[in-house]
């Protein structure tokens, strides 16, 4: 596919006594959810990606 660049990413699933926690969006009017994450950074490991997305996103600590 020319063109499309594909990034790496990194997700984190928090399940915590059956609640799964999870980032609401809203784009054109449409909501929906998805598991915090985003791109790797350059030089970063997939588990510090996910940890850093957690922080920035959650502000959870591992």
């Amino acid at each position: 596919m020319r063109g499309i660049v594909f990034r790496d990413r990194a997700s984190v699933v928090i399940i915590d006594y059956f609640k799964v926690g999870l980032i609401k969006r809203i784009r054109e009017g449409t909501d929906y959810f998805v598991f915090p994450g985003g791109g790797i950074e350059n030089g970063e490991t997939p588990e510090d990606g996910a940890k850093r997305e957690a922080l920035e996103e959650l502000g959870l600590h591992s």
